[in-house]
C-alpha cells in the first residue's frame, strides 16, 4: 500500500513537472569556459527540452563561464544573452530570435497655464513654441496651452512670448507631462521723450517730396485672406529669428515651417501654392503669392504677388504685382504693378504701372503710368505719363504727359504736354505743350504753346510762346515775353492802304507781327489786307531812343471776301523808331513793295490793278500771274508798354 502512493506521488510530480513550460524549468549548471552552444545544450539537456535557432543568430564559438543552482530557464538564458535575444516556447522546443528595440513613444504633451505675474491674470494669444521641432500655439481665453511635442528631440526648450511682456525660456525633458504654470513679467511702459524745443504749429510742406500714407503690411487683404489669424499673432508676437536651409509648403499654414513660418528665415522657399515666412535668404518661388514678413535678398518669383516687408535686395518677378513695405534695390519685374512704400533703386518694369513712395533711383517703364512722391534720379518711360511729386534728375518719356511737382533737371518728352511746377533745366520737347513756372533753363519745343516764368540758356520754339522773361527771343507766330520784351500796338498809314492796324510781340532781337488794314477808297467795296511778318529792332543811339526796324511782312488782299484768285502783297520795311516817353513812339520810312495779281481775276482791271501807285519792274510768269514793284512809305504811331 505504501509503495503504491509512493508510485503515485512520483508519477503526479514527474506530470506537473512535464507540463512547466521548459522556460520555467528550473535547473542547475557548473561551466567554466565552454562554447555557447555547449552550453545551451547542457540546459537543454537538463531540462529535457530542445532549442532551435539560427546559426547567425548568434557566436556559437564564444566562450562562456556559467555557475547557476536551480534557476529557471528564463533567467539563465538572460544570463548569457543579456536581453539581446528573446524566447518562444513551441511544444517541447524553445525558439530564439533577436530582440525587436522597445518601440519609444514618438510624442510627449507638454500643457500649462500662462498668467500676468503682478496682477495673476490669465494672459490669451501668447505665443508658445519649441524652436527646433518649429511647434507652436497660442493660449485661448483661459491662457491655458498644449503643445505636441516630437520625442526625438535633444534638449528641447519651450519659450513662452508675447508683446510687451519679458519672454522666458523652460527646459522639457519627454515624459514629463505635468501641467505648467508660467507667469510673465510685464515690460515697463516706455519712456517718454519731450522735443528739445516746441515747433509753431504751422504746416509746412516738405522741399523734395509729398507724403502719401502708406499701408500696412499686416493690413494687407491678401495677408488676410491667406494667412491664419493664428499664425499671423505668432508671428507678432515672436522677437525670433528662425534659419532653416529649405521649407517646401502648399499654403501659409500647410508646410514644412509649420504655423512658425512667419518667423524662420529660408534660403531656398519653395510655395506651391503661397507661402508666409519671416525671410527669404536665396531663392523663392511659388504658384500664387510669396508673403515675407522679414528682408529678401536673392529672389523672388511669384505666379501673382510678391508682398515683402522688410528690405529688398534682388530681384522680383511677378505675375500680377510686387509690393515693397521698405526700402527695396535691384530689378522688379511686373504684369500690372510694381509699388514701393519707401526708397527704391534699380530697374523697375510693370505692364501697367510704377509707384514709389519716396524717393527713386532707377530706370522706370510701364505700360501706363510711372509715379514718385519723392525724389527721382534716373529714366522714366511710361506708355501715358510720368508724374512725380518731388523732384526729378534725369530722362521722361511719355505717350501722353510728363508731370514735375518741384525741379526738373534732364530732358522731358511727350506727345502732348510736359509740365514742371519748379525750375526746369533741360529740353522740353512736346506735341502740344511746355509749361515751367520756375526757370527756364534750355530749349522749349512744343506743337502749340510753350510757358515759362523765366527762360535762361534756351529759346522757345511754339505756335504760341510766353515767358515772364527771356534772354533769348522766343521763336514762333506769337510769342510774349512780359518783362523786357518788345510789345507795339501801331496805327499806321501807307500808300496804298490809309487805314492799318499792327500789333508786334517778341524781343527786340527777334519779334512776329499780326496786321491788317483797311482801304474805302479804291472801289466800290471795302478792300482789306491781313498781313503776318518777322522782323528785328536795331538800336541807333546809347540813350535808346532811336531804333531802325526791318521787317518783311506778306499780305492777302480781298475784296468782301478772299478768293480763288492769288492777290499777295510782299512789303520789305525799313522803319525807324523815335520812342517819346515810356509809351509812345513814332515810325517812319520806306517800303519796297513786291505785288502779285492773278490776271485772269475778274477784278483785275477794275480793282487790284488800280492799287499800284506807279512800277519799278513788272513781270509776267507763263500769262498767268503779274508781280509789280514798287518803293513805298509807312508811317505809324505806336504804343509800347
Amino acid at each position: 500500500m505504501k509503495f503504491t502512493v509512493f508510485v503515485l506521488t512520483a508519477l503526479v510530480f514527474a506530470k506537473i513537472a512535464l507540463a512547466q513550460s521548459p522556460l520555467e524549468r528550473r535547473v542547475s549548471v557548473r561551466l567554466d569556459n565552454a562554447r555557447l552552444t555547449d552550453a545551451l545544450s547542457d540546459v537543454a539537456r537538463k531540462a529535457d527540452f530542445n532549442f532551435s535557432y539560427a546559426s547567425t543568430l548568434f557566436n556559437g564559438e564564444q566562450r562562456v563561464d556559467l555557475i547557476v543552482t536551480n534557476i529557471p530557464v528564463r533567467q539563465v538564458l538572460d544570463q548569457l544573452f543579456r536581453g539581446s535575444l528573446r524566447y518562444k516556447v513551441r511544444g517541447s522546443y524553445v525558439i530564439l530570435r533577436k530582440a525587436e528595440p522597445e518601440e519609444k513613444p514618438r510624442y510627449f504633451v507638454v500643457t500649462g497655464t500662462v498668467t500676468d505675474l503682478r496682477s495673476g491674470e490669465r494672459l490669451a494669444g501668447v505665443s508658445v513654441y519649441e524652436r527646433q521641432s518649429l511647434t507652436a500655439t497660442l493660449t485661448d481665453g483661459t491662457g491655458a496651452f498644449r503643445l505636441r511635442l516630437p520625442a526625438a528631440i535633444s534638449r528641447p526648450e519651450l519659450r513662452v512670448v508675447k508683446q510687451a511682456y519679458e519672454p522666458r525660456r523652460l527646459a522639457l525633458r519627454p515624459g514629463d507631462d505635468l501641467p505648467r504654470r508660467v507667469a510673465l513679467i510685464p515690460l515697463p511702459p516706455p519712456p517718454r521723450s519731450l522735443p528739445e524745443r516746441l515747433e509753431p504749429l504751422t504746416a509746412r510742406a516738405p522741399i523734395d517730396s509729398v507724403p502719401v500714407q502708406a499701408p500696412g503690411f499686416e493690413t494687407a487683404t491678401l495677408l488676410k485672406v491667406l494667412v491664419p489669424a493664428e499664425q499671423r499673432a505668432l508671428a507678432e508676437n515672436l522677437n525670433d529669428t528662425i534659419r532653416r536651409p529649405f521649407q517646401i509648403s502648399f499654403l501659409p499654414y500647410l508646410g514644412t515651417n509649420h504655423r512658425l513660418s512667419g518667423s524662420v528665415v529660408n534660403s531656398v522657399s519653395v510655395n506651391v501654392l503661397a507661402g508666409y515666412s519671416g525671410g527669404v535668404n536665396g531663392f523663392e518661388v511659388s504658384g500664387l503669392a510669396n508673403l515675407v514678413r522679414g528682408s529678401v535678398t536673392g529672389g523672388q518669383v511669384a505666379g501673382l504677388v510678391n508682398l515683402v516687408q522688410g528690405p529688398v535686395r534682388g530681384l522680383q518677378v511677378a505675375g500680377l504685382s510686387n509690393q515693397n513695405f521698405a526700402d527695396s534695390r535691384g530689378t522688379q519685374v511686373a504684369g500690372l504693378f510694381n509699388n514701393n512704400w519707401e526708397n527704391s533703386e534699380g530697374v523697375h518694369v510693370a505692364g501697367l504701372v510704377n509707384f514709389t513712395r519716396k524717393n527713386l533711383r532707377a530706370v522706370q517703364v510701364s505700360g501706363f503710368v510711372n509715379a514718385v512722391s519723392g525724389r527721382m534720379k534716373g529714366a522714366q518711360v511710361a506708355g501715358f505719363a510720368n508724374a512725380n511729386l518731388g523732384s526729378n534728375e534725369g530722362f521722361q518719356l511719355a505717350g501722353f504727359a510728363n508731370f514735375n511737382r518741384l525741379a526738373n533737371r534732364g530732358a522731358q518728352v511727350s506727345g502732348y504736354a510736359n509740365v514742371t511746377l519748379g525750375d526746369n533745366a533741360g529740353l522740353q520737347l512736346s506735341g502740344a505743350v511746355n509749361v515751367t513756372l520756375g526757370t527756364q533753363r534750355g530749349w522749349q519745343v512744343g506743337g502749340l504753346f510753350n510757358f515759362a516764368r523765366i527762360v535762361t540758356g534756351g529759346r522757345q520754339l511754339a505756335f504760341f510762346n510766353y515767358a515772364d522773361s527771356s534772354s533769348q527771343a522766343p521763336i514762333g507766330l506769337l510769342s510774349y515775353v512780359r518783362r523786357g520784351g518788345y510789345h507795339h500796338l501801331e496805327a499806321s498809314a501807307d500808300e496804298v492802304f490809309p487805314f492799318n492796324f499792327t500789333f508786334r510781340t517778341g524781343k527786340r532781337s527777334f519779334y512776329t507781327l499780326i496786321s491788317t488794314g483797311v482801304n474805302p477808297f479804291a472801289s466800290d467795296n471795302l478792300l482789306y489786307r491781313i498781313g503776318l511778318g518777322l522782323g528785328r529792332s536795331w538800336r541807333l543811339d546809347r540813350a535808346r531812343r532811336w531804333w531802325l526796324n526791318t521787317e518783311l511782312v506778306s499780305y492777302g488782299i480781298a475784296e468782301d471776301r478772299f478768293e480763288e484768285f492769288s492777290v499777295d502783297l510782299l512789303k520789305l520795311n525799313l522803319l525807324v523808331e523815335r520812342e517819346f516817353g515810356r509809351h509812345w513812339a513814332l515810325a517812319f520810312g520806306p517800303t519796297f513793295n513786291a505785288y502779285t495779281i492773278d490776271i485772269e481775276n475778274p477784278r483785275y482791271s477794275s480793282t487790284f490793278a488800280g492799287l499800284i501807285p506807279y512800277r519799278l519792274s513788272r513781270d509776267f510768269d507763263l500769262g498767268l500771274t503779274e508781280t509789280t514793284t514798287w518803293v513805298g512809305f509807312h508811317a505809324g504811331l505806336r504804343w509800347r508798354w
